[in-house]
């Protein structure tokens, strides 16, 4: 795989420092994110946050010399790119294909708790469990789990839970 596009070091460094690193990443068609690896990856130093704004005001912003490059990466960038958006991908025609819509069911949520989906009776015999055991032990003040409050206000969970997992096994 060949780079989809390549700079000296020198050519990088005056890039980064002729645009904002925004308007540098969306040219280049990369993130910010890997402007700055390529930069931090090739010691390349980048402008300040308050560069541009000292620019925009007339004011002196100091730009340091393109040090020797101690990573040792080399001195062409290479620029790797997955595609390019601007060639349009080919587009691939399906033939003899029959698509089979499922057939409509309705799916019906009970009004009690007698007889649940088997996983759902399994997650309620938890939750069960789990208060009779905060009530042994007692209330402890860190933590914050009023398991019969939250078994009251989720019950209606499970029955939409049970009545989920029943329409997809008969599907």
């Amino acid at each position: 795989m060949t780079a989809r596009l390549e700079f000296s070091r020198e050519t990088f460094y005056e890039m980064v420092w002729s645009q904002p690193a925004l308007k540098l990443a969306v040219e280049l068609e990369i993130t910010t994110t890997d402007l700055a690896a390529i930069c931090r990856g090739f010691d390349i130093p980048r402008p300040p946050s308050t560069h541009w704004a000292k620019l925009a005001k007339g004011k002196p912003s100091t730009q340091p010399p393109l040090p020797l490059n101690s990573k040792g990466t080399g001195e062409t960038v290479h620029i790797w790119g997955k595609t390019n958006p601007k060639v349009p991908l080919p587009t691939v025609q399906l033939t003899n294909v029959e698509v089979k819509k499922p057939e409509k069911q309705d799916i019906r949520m009970k009004d009690d708790a007698v007889k649940l989906h088997r996983i759902v009776s399994d997650l309620l015999k938890e939750h069960k469990d789990e208060l009779s055991r905060r009530q042994k032990n007692g209330y402890n003040p860190f933590v914050r789990y009023d398991a019969a409050r939250y078994l009251e206000d989720n019950l209606r969970l499970y029955r939409a839970l049970d009545a989920l997992l029943r329409g997809l096994e008969a599907a």
